[in-house]
Formats: C-alpha cells, structure tokens, sequence
C-alpha cells in the first residue's frame, strides 16, 4: 500500500493529481519501449520502476499492448505522530516494533515490491472513431488491485474536432501484515482489528479538443472520481496531546487514524498546444482545478516545451506549480484542552465526538514547485533514447514540516518496428 501511496506523492509534485508516476514513451502502430527511473527525496523514500511495454498492429483497425511494471521501495514516512521529547514506538508495515528518535518527527521505515501487468486494445470502427479497452492488476505485500477500463474517441468537423469519453473501475484488497486496526482506536488496543477491507473507485471522464489552425490545439477535460470503502491508511497514527504539559497522553497517547468510507472529487483540465513559426520548438501548457467532499482542493499550472536540435535530437525542459488546501478532517496533532501551540480545530475533549481525524501531511495544506528537462536522441532509423531528470519541493503551508526535496531519474529507450 505504501507504493500505491507514493504515486500520488509524486504525481502531486510533477504531474496531475492522479497521474502514474512515471510515463513512458508513446509508441506508434508496434514498438517497444523500455523505462527504468529512480525517485529519492533527502531522508525519505527511495523508489526504483522499471517498466516493460510491447505495443503490435495486429491488423489495419487493431492493436493491443502489453505492460510490465516492477517497483521497490526502501525508506521512511511519516507516521502521523509528532516529536514531544519522548521515545516513540511502532509497529513497521512488515511487523516489526522499532524506537524513533525523541525529538525527530517520527517515521515508520519499510520495504516492499510492487509488480503491475497492463494489457490495452485498440480498436478503430472507422478512420474517424476509436475504442481504447484496458485492464490491469497489481500486487504488493499489502495491497492488491484489479482494473478495467474503457475510452471512445470521436472525430468531427473535418477532422478538426475530437470528443472523448471514458471509464473506469479499480477494486483493491487491503492486507496488511499486523492487521487493520479499527479508526480512532488507541494503537495499544489490539483487539480493534480487522483482517482486511476493499475499496472500490469509479472514473469517469469527457473531454473536447479543437484544432485552432495549422500551429494550435486547445483541449478541455472534466473528470469524476467516486471512491467508497476503506480510504483510510492502516499505518497512519495521530497523537493526542495534554494542553496542561504539552507532552502526549499518558493513558492514550496514540490513536488510529479514521477517513470518511467514500469521498467524490470534480477535476476540470484545460490544454494548450502551440508550434512556433520557427518550426523548431513547441509547448504544451495545462492547468488543473480539482476538488473533493473532503473540502481538499488543488491547483496546478505544467508548462513544457519542446525544441528541436540537430540530427533529430531534441530537448524538453519542464516546470510545475501545484497548491492544496487541508481535508476538513485533517489534524497536526489533537489536543484535550485549549493552547496556544494548537489551533481550535485541534482542540477534542473526548474522542468519542469526533467522527474522522488524520495527520496524515499529504491531506494537509502545502504547495510544491518542479523544474526538469529531457533530452533525446534517435537510435537509427526508428529509436530513440531519452533522458530526464526532475528536481522538487513540496512545502507545508503552515510551516510545521520540514520542506520535502526530492529528485527524479528516468531514463528511456524505444523502438517503432
């Protein structure tokens, strides 16, 4: 579950908010594409992907591809709690009981593969519409996912115009190896626990583009994205804090964190596609809105450009700007009294009243900016190999976390045949 959970990670810092985490190259009629890339952030996680994907014409309206997809991931996050001065203890999403540092934020270390098989069809009903048909299944340690999915694409206008629309389901089996432990129970209650939960997550999208003239394109997309069962994260604690020492609970210092079983976020996506007169260099710029009912809502402004060197080289520099404000139900810390230290949303007496609490950060407030670049170059006649690197940084708007800084490595090669 924890590599399920990066993709997001990642995606909020480079891409849209449920974008993959890494893309690989697009392939025309049959191909072969190979892309390995390494994510590290400074004292945090370290994740390596490999993708394998097979791509064959099997026929003047047909085509299917193949996708192969292994990751690792070794490091730490976060675990919910804060630093207090005190020793803190924890179960590892591989079972084991480790001590954190008394003044460092504290952070659950594991470890885990991830293994993805794709399988897409493509289908064209006529030269002017198409059907896409994919399905995939997943498995790590903790979590295994099964997809389907769906997109028609129809051309009018002469051509000039394109309408699509799609869907999707994704059904995931959470396992976790010491169990689920029931929401907004103490971490030392071992009897509130589950052996596993399933959550199911409904797409849907429709989207337009227009060719402006012989240099422009515009494209508008808006997706749905409808999420119920288990949304919480199993590993993910909050700490519950005496406003009279300022130091954790005695009796119950700890507490499972506890997600609403379904949520629905709204996305609108907006794209422009321009060729300079010079033949030589292009860009493609996006903006992204997306809210949800857990009141999270983010903005993203992706620039790249596209320009042409010699002997069919070419390089891309790149850039992001993202902003999200904080779920309705997200918490630094929970508090039993007032204090200066926390806000009034901190403040729970008992936490009986509260329906939903995480201090999970990704569901807080926070701000991040990537810049990057590729360069390619062909392999003969029909390859290429490409190069890219991303550097990032994701801020807690409240200044309460240290800045995430974390860089991206990917290398890719591809064949057309």
């Amino acid at each position: 579950m924890q590599l399920k959970n990066i993709s997001l990670l990642l995606s909020a810092a480079t891409s849209t908010l449920l974008a993959p985490t890494i893309q690989a190259a697009a392939l025309s009629n049959s191909g072969i594409n190979v892309t390995t890339a390494f994510y590290a952030e400074e004292n945090g996680i370290s994740v390596n992907e490999n993708i394998l994907q097979l791509r064959k014409e099997i026929s003047e309206s047909d085509s299917i591809s193949v996708l192969l997809q292994h990751d690792t991931m070794t490091g730490s996050s976060p675990s919910g709690a804060i630093a207090d001065g005190h020793l803190y203890t924890t179960t590892t999403a591989s079972n084991k009981t480790v001590q954190v540092s008394a003044n460092e934020t504290p952070h659950v270390p594991f470890a885990d593969e991830h293994y993805n098989t794709n399988l897409s069809w493509d289908h064209k009903f006529s030269a002017s519409f198409s059907n896409n048909l994919n399905a995939s299944y997943s498995v790590e340690t903790d979590y295994q996912s099964t997809a389907a999915g769906d997109m028609i694409s129809k051309e009018f206008n002469n051509r000039m115009t394109t309408i699509s629309a799609g869907a999707s389901l994704t059904v995931d089996d959470v396992v976790p190896s010491h169990q689920i432990p029931l929401g907004l129970t103490t971490t030392t209650d071992l009897s509130a626990r589950e052996f596993s939960a399933t959550k199911t997550t409904h797409k849907y999208s429709l989207g337009i583009s227009h060719i402006l003239d012989r240099r422009s394109i515009i494209a508008a997309t808006v997706g749905q994205v409808v999420q119920q069962g288990y949304l919480t994260d199993p590993y993910k604690i909050i700490s519950y804090i005496s406003a009279a020492t300022g130091l954790h609970r005695n009796l119950d210092p700890y507490y499972n964190e506890r997600r609403p079983d379904s949520r629905v976020g709204n996305s609108l996506t907006l794209q422009y596609l321009h060729q300079f007169s010079d033949n030589l260099t292009s860009i493609n710029a996006s903006y992204q809105y997306y809210q949800d009912d857990w009141q999270i809502n983010t903005q993203s402004l992706a620039v790249k450009l596209h320009i042409k060197l010699s002997n069919g080289s070419y390089i891309e520099p790149e850039g992001r700007i993202y902003q999200q404000t904080a779920a309705d139900f997200y918490h630094y810390a929970l508090v039993d009294g007032p204090s200066a230290d926390y806000s009034s949303r901190d403040i729970v007496s008992n936490i009986g009243n509260l329906d939903y609490a995480s201090a999970d950060y990704r569901l807080g407030s926070m701000q991040s900016y990537s810049v990057g670049g590729a360069i390619a170059w062909p392999l003969g006649s029909s390859g290429e190999l490409k190069l890219r690197g991303v550097y990032l940084e994701q801020q807690d708007i409240n200044g309460r976390f240290d800045t995430l800084r974390a860089s991206l490595f990917q290398a890719s090669m591809k064949w057309d045949y």
